[in-house]
């Protein structure tokens, strides 16, 4: 998906928490709720979206702080 900040996720993984997602949202939407099994479904979709979308985006930002930490180690080594 996006090998520079992740390396481990694949598109596989990424369809296979969708369908999970889908089905298990429509299924409890529809037992707990007894609303017609799309709602749950899309439910179910936006939630493993933002899920993906977020731990990419706090891998992303945990290799930039530790690029930051590097680059400044690096300055005051130079500067002593």
């Amino acid at each position: 998906m996006a090998p520079t900040v992740s390396p481990k996720k694949s598109w596989e993984g990424f369809v296979g928490s969708l369908v999970a997602t889908a089905a298990g949202g429509a299924l409890m939407l529809y037992l707990m709720f007894d609303v017609a099994l799309w709602y749950g479904a899309v439910f179910g979709l936006s939630v493993s979206v933002a899920s993906v979308l977020g731990d990419l985006a706090e891998v992303d930002a945990q290799t930039r702080s530790q690029d930051q930490g590097h680059e400044q180690s690096a300055c005051l080594a130079t500067a002593v």
